[in-house]
């Protein structure tokens, strides 16, 4: 093999590939750097032999090697420096060690990933934090909220309560009793019911099981196969619902429906500005909110289950016409903002709005009580912004109490983080740009009213563009 020079940094990754494996020496790894890992390794043939010959250097490691059995070579502890040229291949049995696990692309026993990652909780009590990892074994027992959960291939999982769950590793779990809302992308999930299991085909799936045993699937895109013992494997595919049993067989099947996983009581719902032209943004989009619909620039909606007011008042809806991935579909329309033509609407007078400050108004009523039934202490706002030009700037959003302009302002929030995107209808060589615009308050007002500055005509000065309002509740 000869000499590892600097030379041959690039075939094995360079620098990142050298602080990858001196994270993963000491136990440091992250989540996205075990992901990062796990790509990088069986795409280049030199990493994989570097990061094995790396973990050869260890010493506790090469004292299992010489006196326990293969099957201890899993974790290192100790820390192994990472330098820049190294001695030739090992020979001998370290040799015929690192060659099986090259052959048999055995490298992922190497690198010790969580079961999954928290990705956001609904829970009550805190007891599920964003970023903590999960680990083999854990048992997610909870009555109330719903959990998002991320493996290190990228696979989505929101599970919420009545939940009595158990995760094996990252690629199988147990549900005795919950709702279960996977999209896969691809990445296969064995799932272990008490009605027979379910292996995903690279699809988008809901699975409830019931205390009764009774379990239902409904497949959204692709298809997932169940197995149960005596019968011949099953297939359900895309658009189909089976609820079945293990004395129930074959499952009587139905039209799948995807609001049983996306309306539960204890998520949060959302607000969105739709062009009626638009494409429908898909229930599965964010996991933490159900999508209502404004299609009209001046309109009043109840969202399903939460029996609060939304009253809204902008100028018109702007439609970018074109297909849109499902991430972006919240920010393919929006409601334009200002009000020099609505001066004469009753809504303006009662929201008490001023065409020379404010440039729309959206109004939420009845708060108090869809928060405090679900046993939340608060509830938090996050507004979807969105613009067809990547050099777009986002003037500030204002909250006042009472519902009307000339409430107390609980706070004027600039936008922090944007980012660029490829939005449809956009302008070619300038793209689009959308924010997030998370408001860094637990509310407890029954009653708000959220204003943006009226915009401009000129392109190039801020844009008060509103594309969704989403209120989470809060349990913390």
């Amino acid at each position: 093999m000869g000499n590892h020079e600097n030379g041959n940094d690039q075939a094995r990754g360079g620098d990142d590939l050298h602080a990858l494996v001196e994270s993963a020496l000491n136990h440091e790894l992250t989540h996205d750097e075990i992901s990062e890992l796990n790509r990088i390794l069986p795409e280049n043939e030199e990493a994989c032999r570097y990061f094995i010959e790396m973990q050869m250097l260890n010493d506790r490691l090469a004292q299992k090697l010489a006196g326990e059995e293969a099957s201890v070579i899993v974790p290192f502890v100790e820390k192994t420096p990472v330098k820049r040229n190294y001695k030739p291949w090992f020979t001998g049995s370290a040799a015929a060690v690192a060659a099986v696990l090259l052959v048999m692309g055995l490298y992922t026993i190497l690198v010790l990933k969580p079961a999954f990652q928290v990705v956001q909780s609904t829970v009550k009590g805190g007891v599920y934090q964003a970023g903590q990892e999960l680990k083999d074994g854990t048992h997610l027992s909870f009555e109330l909220g719903s959990l998002q959960l991320r493996n290190a291939d990228g696979l989505d999982m929101v599970i919420t309560g009545p939940a009595d769950v158990e995760l094996h590793d990252s690629g199988a779990i147990t549900v005795n009793q919950a709702s279960l809302y996977t999209i896969s992308g691809g990445d296969k999930l064995l799932i272990k019911t008490a009605s027979g299991e379910l292996r995903n085909l690279g699809t988008t799936y809901g699975v409830q099981q019931k205390e009764n045993g009774e379990t239902r699937l409904d497949v959204f895109e692709g298809s997932v196969e169940i197995t149960q013992e005596n019968q011949e494997p099953l297939a359900l595919a895309g658009g189909v619902a089976g609820v079945f049993s293990s004395k129930a067989w074959p499952p009587a099947k139905e039209k799948a429906d995807r609001s049983r996983y996306t309306l539960n009581p204890h998520s949060g719902f959302a607000v969105n500005f739709r062009h009626k032209d638009a494409q429908p943004i898909s229930g599965d989009v964010p996991f933490q909110a159900s999508w209502a619909e404004a299609t009209e620039p001046r309109g009043f909606l109840v969202p399903p289950g939460t029996g609060v007011g939304v009253e809204w008042l902008g100028q018109s809806l702007h439609l970018r016409e074109g297909t849109v991935e499902d991430k972006l579909k919240p920010y393919a329309s929006h409601l334009r903002c200002y009000l020099d033509r609505r001066t004469r609407d009753p809504l303006y007078r009662e929201m008490k709005l001023d065409e020379t400050k404010h440039g729309a108004g959206i109004r939420l009523s009845g708060l108090n009580g869809w928060y405090k039934r679900m046993g939340a202490k608060g509830y938090r706002l996050i507004v979807l912004r969105a613009g067809s030009r990547s050099d777009y700037v986002f003037t500030p959003l204002s909250i006042h109490a009472g519902g009307t302009a000339d409430g107390t302002v609980l706070g004027t929030f600039p936008v922090v983080d944007s980012k660029s995107v490829i939005l449809p209808g956009a302008e070619e060589h300038l793209g689009g740009r959308i924010a997030d615009q998370k408001i860094p308050l637990t509310l407890t007002n029954d009653r708000i009213l959220l204003t943006v500055p009226p915009q401009s005509g000129d392109l190039n000065q801020p844009r008060s563009n509103i594309a969704a309002v989403i209120v989470e509740p809060v349990f913390e």
